[in-house]
């Protein structure tokens, strides 16, 4: 089985969820036995070359909406400038090697226009991270312009979902909000966020001390973790912190923010540390003693949660950010922003990573998104060609 993958952002580093999903998908598919090409645009640091990691070739391309697609959402949600790349020139090459795939997916609803424009037949694919639609409405409020960038993201979402063979979304609710929005037809499947198969042998004693030493932690000091990329919900959940629980914080307790979320921070306190991007989250999760998740609003679900609880650590999270992870309530405190203290304090301490976890390793979720390609393509092999 050949897989392209084609995102709107550079594949590395895995900054944000984003791009953690779209190649934690790839990887698996990869463990899974699929041949996987994962393309995305050139960006400052990247090597030129096609690279292999975990089974997945890389390849950086020349994007001309380059600067456009590293705009915050904010400005510009990045679905737009996606979808117009696949009209300029510096795609035509890409889209005329779309025929030697069995599957190509996209991510984020720009993704209808690179399906308008692929040759050959292959199986179409939208990997939906959120409904998009939704988000853009929430930005939306009382701004005309933005309104009109809402309604257009809107109507992009619908062409991706409406010219797709398979819809893969976060979670349950959001195939059914999809369903609600553009039509029940489309067939989908719901896969998790997952975490990176290499924190199933985290050894978060051996590693807490020496973790703690270089976050220049007290033995004592509790260290509650909030980690997130430059998304706007990250930004406002940080403010959110920095405004209602560090001024709430017992003595000897300390927040700290990893990611770029942290630049959102205008606080000088002792009992805050900003760390910006941390490339690998294993000696952090080791040193954490409660996790943090109190977004306010969005839709599929947070990859920092499934790390968080296979780390074994107590999570305490909206419940908007406790989406996707039902099954394991039991290890995550739902408070609301003027609750976060309470909870933190009330939170028991960490008991291990939580039975059945490791269906959330990405091998374990790429293997499932294989079985359900291998079964598309079947089912595309025995339907007579219109």
């Amino acid at each position: 089985m050949r897989v392209l993958v084609v995102s709107p952002h550079p594949i590395f580093p895995l900054s944000h969820g984003g791009r953690v999903r779209t190649f934690g998908l790839a990887s698996g598919l990869a463990r899974a036995g699929a041949a996987v090409d994962l393309i995305g645009p050139w960006s400052p640091g990247q090597p030129l070359h096609t690279q292999v990691r975990n089974g997945v070739r890389c390849r950086a391309r020349a994007f001309a909406t380059a600067p456009l697609l590293a705009l915050s959402d904010d400005v510009l949600p990045s679905s737009l400038p996606y979808s117009w790349e696949a009209r300029l020139p510096l795609a035509a090459p890409l889209l005329r090697g779309t025929e030697t795939y069995d599957v190509v997916q996209v991510e984020m609803a720009g993704g209808g226009s690179w399906f308008e424009r692929a040759v050959g037949s292959p199986a179409r694919v939208y990997d939906a991270h959120n409904v998009e639609s939704d988000f853009a409405r929430e930005r939306a409020a009382g701004s005309s312009l933005r309104q009109s960038v809402s309604r257009r993201v809107a109507e992009l979402e619908r062409r991706v979902v409406q010219s797709s063979d398979l819809v893969v979304t976060c979670t349950e609710s959001d195939a059914d909000r999809l369903a609600e929005l553009y039509g029940p037809e489309n067939r989908t499947a719901a896969l998790p966020n997952g975490f990176d198969d290499a924190l199933l042998q985290l050894d978060r004693l051996a590693l807490r001390a020496p973790a703690r030493e270089r976050l220049g932690a007290r033995p004592d000091e509790r260290l509650l973790l909030f980690v997130g990329g430059a998304a706007d919900h990250n930004l406002v959940a940080v403010r959110m912190l920095e405004r209602m629980l560090v001024p709430r914080l017992r003595p000897g307790t300390r927040l700290v923010v990893a990611g770029k979320a942290s630049r959102a921070l205008r606080s000088r306190e002792p009992a805050v540390t900003a760390l910006g991007y941390v490339p690998d989250m294993g000696e952090l999760l080791a040193a954490a003693d409660v996790a943090l998740n109190p977004v306010t609003y969005g839709s599929g679900s947070n990859v920092k949660v499934a790390e968080y609880l296979v780390a074994g650590l107590s999570v305490v999270s909206s419940p908007v950010g406790a989406r996707g992870f039902e099954r394991w309530s039991d290890r995550i405190r739902l408070a609301e922003p003027a609750e976060l203290a309470a909870a933190v304090e009330d939170v028991p301490e960490p008991s291990g990573p939580p039975p059945g976890i490791e269906e959330l390793a990405w091998s374990s979720v790429g293997r499932r998104l294989h079985d359900r390609y291998r079964a598309l393509l079947e089912e595309r092999s025995q339907t007579p060609a219109s």
